[in-house]
């Protein structure tokens, strides 16, 4: 009799338990707690390393490192470290890249003293670190129109080159980069 006693009260508190309704609680969490709780385990990237042993953390984008470089004068220099993507390489050795720029703008990569190459085809869209001087170079009127007449441009269009070309260029000591 005790166990069947025992058994209905047991059945009874579970039931009610069921049926009883808690008041809502609202849990706050911080914002480490929150990003922690709801950011998936990070994915090991692997990478293809090339010239310099380098880091592949704490990289500038390229938009970051033309704002660094906005002021500059063309002798001046900046050594840091740039992530981008690929947009193409070398086809004839490798001897450089083509990284993705704000503005559909490309920033040019060349390899210090050309003492390593990387791969000239397959990195399209790849992520690329890569530690290195960046600076600002000068083509001038004469070496645009020859540039053109070799690409095969119109006499229109090699006449409307009229004004030097300043853009930033990257020379790498080491390059990363993800497979």
């Amino acid at each position: 009799m005790i166990k069947q006693s025992l058994m209905a009260i047991a059945i009874a508190a579970t039931i009610m338990s069921c049926a009883k309704q808690e008041p809502a609680v609202e849990t706050k969490l911080d914002s480490a707690t929150s990003a922690a709780a709801t950011m998936p385990e990070p994915i090991a990237v692997k990478y293809e390393y090339y010239g310099d042993s380098i880091a592949t953390t704490d990289a500038i984008s390229t938009a970051d490192l033309l704002a660094k470089t906005e002021g500059q004068k063309d002798e001046d220099t900046l050594q840091t470290r740039i992530t981008g993507e690929i947009i193409e390489s070398c086809a004839n050795k490798g001897c450089w890249v083509s990284i993705k720029a704000p503005n559909n703008e490309q920033l040019t990569m060349r390899f210090k003293g050309y003492k390593f190459f990387v791969p000239t085809s397959g990195l399209e869209g790849k992520t690329l670190v890569a530690d290195g001087i960046s600076h600002w170079v000068v083509n001038s009127v004469a070496d645009l129109k020859k540039e053109a007449k070799e690409e095969g441009k119109s006499k229109a269009e090699i006449a409307a080159i009229t004004k030097p070309e300043r853009y930033l260029e990257f020379t790498a000591s080491g390059v990363a980069i993800a497979q």
